[in-house]
């Protein structure tokens, strides 16, 4: 059981890292690009955004394993392409408003291209939003692969939504194998939900001095 448990763990949670960092990464652009592009492609990738986001993102997964069918890259892709868009609108906020502060504007009066800018100024000031953002993504990511392999439409056997639909054919017989499988992806997700929280708080200067005279 212990071996099925951390199967399931490793291949669940390695998933979802790597969606939650592609998701991330391509948010991110998307939403630095909507501050600072030209009008004509700020309101393509708004538009964008807003037909992606409007969408459950696991319905439009389901949708599209449905159609292409079970592979893992399949379904790697799916979900990094329905979980951008939340990394796409707290760039663009944060790009926009660090941009209007003194330093930024200065930077790009001096002649600061638009790509050192990003690395330079704009990074480091949307990074910690992004990394609360990734955690609680992740838990999110757990959630809708271990959904689709529930389904049959996950992308392994070793997904724990695929474990537990196999458990129920021995529910009966042995109910300790889908209690300790969804124990332990609860706890997963009800860890990094913790985490991320407790990050955020941490981060925001107003929850952080809020208990200060």
């Amino acid at each position: 059981l212990l071996e099925i448990i951390s199967a399931g763990l490793t291949y669940s949670l390695g998933m979802a890292l790597a969606v939650s960092l592609a998701a991330a990464v391509f948010g991110v652009l998307v939403g630095y690009a909507s501050a600072v592009g030209r009008p004509s492609v700020r309101r393509l990738f708004e538009l964008l955004t807003s037909v992606v986001f409007i969408f459950p993102g696991i319905l439009i997964a389901i949708l599209v394993m449905a159609v292409v069918g079970q592979s893992q890259l399949g379904l790697m892709a799916t979900l990094a392409l329905t979980g951008w868009p939340s990394y796409a609108r707290i760039a663009r906020g944060e790009s926009l408003r660090v941009l209007g502060l003194p330093y930024a504007e200065g930077a790009r009066a001096l002649g600061m291209g638009p790509v050192r800018l990003f690395r330079s100024v704009i990074l480091p000031s949307i990074l910690p939003f992004v990394l609360v953002q990734f955690i609680l993504g992740t838990s999110g990511v757990v959630v809708s692969e271990s959904t689709l392999g529930f389904l049959g439409l996950g992308g392994s056997e070793y997904s724990w939504g695929s474990m537990l639909a196999m458990g129920k054919s021995v529910l009966l017989e042995a109910p300790h194998v889908c209690v300790a499988l969804s124990l332990a992806m609860a706890g997963l997700i009800i860890g990094l939900n913790l985490m991320g929280d407790g990050l955020r708080d941490h981060l925001d200067p107003k929850t952080r001095h809020a208990g200060r005279p």
